[in-house]
C-alpha cells in the first residue's frame, strides 16, 4: 500500500478519470487500481466529499457501469423477488449484503438525475438469487468485485461490515494461492497449521470465494478428514517468520522420526488434548465441512443446478436417530417452496421461542441447503434441543426416532401456527390426512398394486366426507397395518384430481362431459373404480341404468347446483415428494419440476458411515434412473404385471418408491399464487 497522503492524491486521480473518462488506470505503479480503484475511491475520496453530492452521484454512474465493481449495503433496505410465479414484494435485506449491478451496460437501475431527482441505486443481491434492492445512494459502499467474492463466502453479515474496510487483510488473501501456508484458529491462543490445496468458487449457485484447506495433524492422529474449505476471515495468515521457520522445517527431512518422536512426544499429547478440542468436536461427530448459516431467503433447488445437488455429502446429515426429521424437511424445503409462506410468516412480538426455532430451521438448515446443498448434523441438533425445549411433555426429540406424521403436527400446529389445509365436510380439519382401507369386500381391496388416486377416493367415500375446499398442501399417509404393508405396491399418482371429493363442486357427466344433477355412489362399488364415474346427468343416468332390475336399484344422490355453476376444468394437485420407510428408516424421493418427464432425485441422510464409534453418518443425495416411464398411464398395466411377477426386472430405486410409500406432498400450484 501506498503512504497515506500518495494514497489520497492517486486515489483523486483515479476518481477523476473515473467520473471524466470512465476508462480503467493504466499507468505503471497506478496498475494496481485498476481492479482496485474504486474500492479505495469509495472508502477515501466519497466519504471526503459527501456534501459535493454532484460528483458523487456522478462517481456512482459511471461505477455501476463497471463489471469490477459490488456494492455492500450498509444500512437494512427493501427488495422485491421473484418465488415461481409469484412476486414478493417488501423483502427485508439486512446491512452487509453484497449487492452488483444487473448487467454492466445498464445505469444500474433507475435513471440518475444530479438535480433534485430522488437519488436511488436499484441492484441486483449476490447473497440471494432473483433479489433486487433498492436502496437509497448513501446507503451502500462501493467495493471491488474480488474483494466482494471474498466477502461472500463469510456468512455472518455484522461481520462483514467490519471487514469490508480492512483492505489490507483482503488484499493479502487476494494472492494467497495454491501451496501457501495458513494458520487455522480452534482456540483463542491456538492455531493449526494448513496448506492451500485450491482457491476457487466451490459451488455452483453461489460465487463466494473459499479456501480449500488442508490441516497438518500431529503423527499421533491419523483421521483421514482433514480437508476444510473455510472463508478467509475463518484463515490466518503466518508471519513471514513463521513462513520461514515452516519452509526450514520441510527441508530437514533427513531428521530421523524416532527421534523428531521422542523429542515431540509431550508436545503432540498436549496438542491432541487441548487445541484439537474444537475440531474434534466438529470432525469426530459430525465431519469437517459445515454448511454455516444463511440469514437471507433462497429459494428452492433448481433443475439448472440439479448438478451440484447430487452426490455425497450432500442433503441433510442425519445422527442419532434423525432420519424422519432430516427426511421430513428435505421433502418439503430443498426442490419446492410450497411450504416456504409457513417460515416467511411474521411472527408476534413477545413469542421470542417461536421465533428463535423458525430463525434457526430458516437460516441454519433451509436456506443452507438450498444454497450449499448440505446441512451438517449439528445444526439438526440445535433444532431438536429447542423442540424440546418448547414441548417438554414431547420427550425423545434428541435421540429417539419419531412418526413423521408426530413431528408434522407439532411443526405445523404449535410451530408455525399454520391454519389446516384439509378441511372436512364433517367440520374436521388436520395437516395431514391418513388414507385408510376398510375390511370388506370391494375391487381395491382385492388388488395388490393401487394408486394414490384409488386410495384417497376410497377413504373419503367410506368415511362419507368431502373437503370443504381445495387445499393448497395435501399430506397423504398411506395405510399400514403396524409394520406391515396392506398392499404390494402403492403407485404416487402424478397428478392426484381432488374435484371428486369436493363439496359444492360443479361436477361434469361422465359420459357426456355435460352439467352433472346426480351422483350414483353404488355404481362406485359394483359397475366403476373412478369416484369421477359416479356422477350423471339426468338423461345419461336413466340410459346407464336401464337395464337394472327392480332388485338393482340404485340410490341416487341429488347434487347441489347453483345457477352460476358451469362445468370447469378437474382441480388437479401435483406431486412435489414422497417419504419412505425401510426397517424404521426413512428416506425421501423429490420431484424436480412439475412436468411429468421431470426428474426424480432420491436423498438418505444415514446412506454411509465414516469411521465407528466416534465417526459420522455421510448423507447422499443421487439422481434416480428411469423413473419417468413408468408413471405414464400407457405404461401402468406394464407396470402392474412388472410389480406383481417380475418385480426385480424394475429399478431397485422405483421399486422402493412404490414397495415403501408412507407420506406423499401433494401442492395445488393456483392456490400456492393466492397462499
Amino acid at each position: 500500500m501506498f503512504p497515506k497522503c500518495r494514497m489520497k492524491i492517486k486515489v483523486v486521480r483515479c476518481a477523476l478519470q473515473v467520473i471524466e473518462k470512465s476508462s480503467h488506470v493504466a499507468e505503471s505503479d497506478e496498475q494496481y487500481y485498476s481492479a482496485e480503484a474504486i474500492s479505495v475511491v469509495g472508502n477515501y475520496f466519497i466519504h471526503s466529499l459527501r456534501s459535493r453530492q454532484t460528483i458523487q452521484l456522478r462517481f456512482y454512474m459511471e461505477s455501476a457501469r463497471r463489471p469490477e465493481v459490488a456494492f455492500i449495503l450498509l444500512k437494512p433496505s427493501k427488495g422485491r423477488m421473484t418465488v415461481g410465479r409469484s412476486k414478493v414484494d417488501d423483502v427485508e435485506v439486512e446491512a452487509g449484503s453484497i449487492l452488483c449491478n444487473e448487467s454492466p451496460t445498464s445505469t444500474g437501475g433507475r435513471s440518475f438525475s444530479l438535480g433534485k431527482a430522488e437519488k436511488r441505486l436499484l441492484l441486483k443481491s449476490m447473497d440471494v438469487r432473483d433479489l433486487v434492492v433498492d436502496c437509497a445512494l448513501f446507503d451502500v459502499d462501493i467495493i471491488s468485485l474480488r474483494h466482494a467474492l471474498l466477502l461472500l463466502a463469510c456468512r455472518q453479515l455484522p461481520k462483514r461490515l467490519t471487514l469490508y474496510k480492512d483492505f489490507e487483510t483482503i488484499d493479502k488473501f487476494l494472492h494467497v494461492k495454491p501451496g501457501d501456508p495458513v494458520d487455522v484458529p480452534v482456540q483463542p491462543d491456538h492455531c493449526f497449521r494448513g496448506k492451500v490445496r485450491s482457491v476457487g468458487q466451490f459451488y455452483p449457485t453461489n460465487a463466494a470465494v473459499y479456501f480449500d484447506v488442508e490441516l497438518e495433524r500431529p503423527s499421533s492422529d491419523n483421521r483421514s478428514d482433514s480437508r476444510l474449505l473455510l472463508s478467509f476471515d475463518q484463515l490466518r495468515l503466518p508471519s513471514v517468520a513463521a513462513q520461514n521457520a515452516s519452509k526450514a522445517k520441510a527441508q530437514c527431512n533427513n531428521v530421523p522420526k524416532v527421534r523428531e518422536r521422542q523429542k515431540s512426544a509431550s508436545k503432540v499429547s498436549t496438542m491432541a488434548s487441548t487445541t484439537l478440542d474444537s475440531i474434534e468436536r466438529i470432525s469426530q461427530d459430525f465431519g469437517a465441512l459445515d454448511s454455516g448459516k444463511v440469514s437471507s431467503y433462497v429459494p428452492c433447488v433448481r433443475l439448472a443446478d440439479l448438478s451440484s445437488l447430487l452426490g455425497r455429502p450432500k442433503g441433510i446429515q442425519g445422527s442419532q436417530n434423525s432420519c424422519y426429521m432430516d427426511a421430513a424437511l428435505f421433502s418439503m424445503f430443498c426442490c419446492t417452496n410450497i411450504f416456504d409462506c409457513s417460515i416467511l410468516r411474521p411472527i408476534k412480538r413477545g413469542d421470542e421461542k417461536r421465533r428463535r426455532i423458525i430463525t434457526l430451521l430458516s437460516n441454519d438448515i433451509v436456506y443452507p441447503l438450498r444454497r450449499c446443498h448440505y446441512v451438517r448434523a449439528d445444526h439438526v441438533m440445535k433444532f431438536r434441543k429447542l423442540l424440546s425445549e418448547f414441548v417438554p411433555e414431547a420427550r425423545g426429540f434428541m435421540e429417539e426416532e419419531k412418526d413423521p406424521e408426530e413431528f408434522l403436527d407439532l411443526l405445523f400446529g404449535r410451530i408455525f401456527q399454520a391454519k389446516p389445509d384439509i378441511i372436512l365436510s364433517s367440520g374436521e380439519s388436520s395437516y395431514l390426512f391418513q388414507l385408510i382401507n376398510t375390511e370388506h369386500s370391494s375391487t381395491i381391496q382385492q388388488k395388490s398394486v393401487v394408486t394414490v388416486q384409488e386410495l384417497l377416493e376410497k377413504s373419503f367415500f367410506d368415511l362419507n366426507v368431502l373437503l370443504s375446499k381445495i387445499p393448497t398442501r395435501l399430506i397423504l399417509q398411506i395405510p399400514r397395518y403396524g409394520k406391515e404393508k396392506l398392499f404390494r405396491a402403492v403407485i404416487p399418482s402424478l397428478q392426484l384430481d381432488v374435484s371428486p371429493i369436493l363439496l359444492n363442486h360443479p361436477h361434469s357427466c361422465w359420459r357426456c362431459t355435460r352439467l352433472a344433477q346426480l351422483q350414483c355412489k353404488e355404481c362406485y362399488l359394483v359397475k366403476t373404480q373412478k369416484l369421477s364415474d359416479t356422477f350423471f346427468c339426468t338423461k345419461c343416468f336413466h340410459e346407464f341404468h336401464s337395464s337394472l332390475t327392480t332388485d338393482q336399484d340404485h340410490a341416487v344422490v341429488l347434487l347441489h347446483i347453483r345457477d352460476s355453476y358451469k362445468v370447469t376444468e378437474p382441480i388437479i394437485l401435483q406431486l412435489a415428494s414422497v417419504m419412505c420407510i425401510e426397517s424404521s428408516h426413512y428416506v425421501s424421493f423429490v420431484r424436480t419440476g412439475h412436468k411429468p418427464d421431470a426428474e426424480w432425485i432420491f436423498f438418505d441422510s444415514m446412506a454411509d458411515r465414516e469411521g465407528e464409534a466416534c465417526g459420522h453418518n455421510v448423507p447422499e443425495v443421487s439422481l434416480c434412473v428411469e423413473f419417468n416411464r413408468w408413471f405414464y398411464p400407457e405404461n401402468y398395466d406394464q407396470l402392474v404385471n412388472q410389480l406383481t411377477h417380475n418385480p426385480a426386472d424394475l429399478p431397485p430405486q422405483f421399486d422402493r418408491l412404490v414397495s415403501d410409500c408412507y407420506l406423499c406432498f401433494y401442492y395445488w400450484p393456483d392456490g400456492l399464487l393466492y397462499s
